[in-house]
């Protein structure tokens, strides 16, 4: 096995342990399953740029955060454009 499938495999378990609660969670945050299953997506190729060993004991907290931040940008942006349009703009 390389390096590069060890690190696809962790990732891969990730995905199928944590990606359902993952998707809950956004949908919670913001109400439409497609932005939601984004949020998921982003967060799970900011973990593909993380290292293991660095995750290590707290790859649930870190999944968790980065989703909140994640769907919390994508709230803001709305929210921007949302007002933009009512102005007008």
């Amino acid at each position: 096995m390389t390096a590069n499938n060890g690190h696809f495999g962790w990732i891969t378990t990730a995905l199928d342990r944590h990606g359902g609660d993952l998707a809950r969670y956004a949908l919670r945050l913001l109400h439409d399953h497609s932005r939601a299953q984004d949020v998921v997506q982003e967060t799970f190729l900011r973990l593909c740029q993380q290292q293991q060993s660095e995750l290590d004991g707290r790859l649930v907290p870190w999944l968790f955060t980065v989703c909140r931040h994640v769907a919390l940008d994508v709230r803001r942006k709305e929210q921007k454009m949302s007002s933009l349009v009512a102005e007008g703009v």
